[in-house]
């Protein structure tokens, strides 16, 4: 790793002070090819040779002849490192290829397993499909044979079917006719008996319109009576009403002249009352007066320092 570092930060120095002094720059391909060392060597030696004959060159002489030092080191570095990758590499390769046989070999085990496995389950399997389709053959013996007795019976019913059905339609039949001559018998006793109801009706109405002709007649004349009575009550009843409005009217003026009359006698003896009251209210407070005054009188005789 510290020869890779030299060599990391030699090798730029060196290509600048190679292409400076020579005015001649290197490829792309030598500077990033690791195994092109030795011509890179080569080429800084014939350019330090060249460059000897300057007294200005000694220090770069020198200090190139450290970098090719570098370089030789750098190389046995690499191949070493190299080495050892191919032979870890080479090592990995074995391991895997011993994986990869193992792998091959439990998988060719599992596969020559799983063939036998699926030759059980198919034998197993047409076992079960060879019995399944004996007992299916079997039962669709045995349904065939019951469905052919089914139908045998189903048969022998529709003939029976058949037959009633003949002996039905004969008997419909016959009823039928013997119920449409009964019906037409019972519709000619039925016309028969409504033109009998019909002329009785008519007869009924007749009567009927006749006695209501009549009710009207004697209806009407009973309404006219009882509207003239009714009518005549009305005005008398109207005679009577207004004669007690008018002696209502009186009887309310002469009590309202009562009224006044008595209220007129009310108000003149309140006056008259009112005046003897004023009298004999005056008479009592000179009544009261004297009396004061010879209360008084006597009182001053009391209180007299002469008695």
């Amino acid at each position: 790793q510290a020869a890779n570092a030299t060599h990391l930060c030699l090798c730029p120095s060196l290509i600048r002070i190679y292409a400076f002094e020579t005015e001649d720059p290197l490829p792309r391909s030598r500077m990033s090819v690791p195994g092109a060392s030795a011509a890179l060597v080569a080429g800084g030696q014939q350019a330090v040779l060249r460059e000897t004959e300057g007294a200005g060159v000694l220090q770069t002489k020198e200090r190139l002849a450290s970098i090719i030092d570098g370089f030789d080191a750098f190389d046995t570095e690499m191949r070493v490192g190299t080495r050892q990758r191919q032979e870890k590499a080479a090592q990995r390769l074995a391991e895997l290829r011993g994986i990869l046989i193992q792998l091959e070999k439990k998988l060719n085990s599992e596969i020559r397993r799983r063939l036998e496995m699926n030759r059980s389950v198919q034998a197993w399997c047409e076992s079960q499909v060879n019995t399944a389709v004996e007992k299916l053959e079997v039962l669709l013996q045995e349904k065939d044979a019951a469905v052919h007795q089914r139908i045998d019976a189903l048969a022998q019913r529709i003939e029976e079917v058949d037959q009633r059905f003949s002996e039905e339609s004969a008997r419909l039949t016959r009823d039928t006719e013997e119920r449409v001559a009964s019906l037409h018998e019972l519709f000619d006793r039925l016309t028969t008996d409504f033109e009998v109801e019909r002329k009785e009706r008519l007869d009924r109405e007749g009567k009927i319109l006749h006695r209501q002709s009549a009710h009207e007649v004697d209806a009407a004349e009973k309404f006219k009576a009882e509207r003239t009575s009714r009518e005549n009550a009305v005005t008398a009843l109207r005679t009577a009403f207004e004669e007690n409005v008018r002696v209502r009217a009186k009887a309310d003026e002469d009590l309202h002249r009562f009224v006044q009359e008595e209220l007129a006698a009310l108000k003149n003896a309140v006056s008259a009352e009112a005046v003897v009251r004023e009298r004999e209210d005056d008479e009592i407070v000179d009544a009261l007066n004297r009396y004061t005054r010879k209360l008084q009188d006597s009182l001053q005789i009391i209180n007299s320092p002469d008695i």
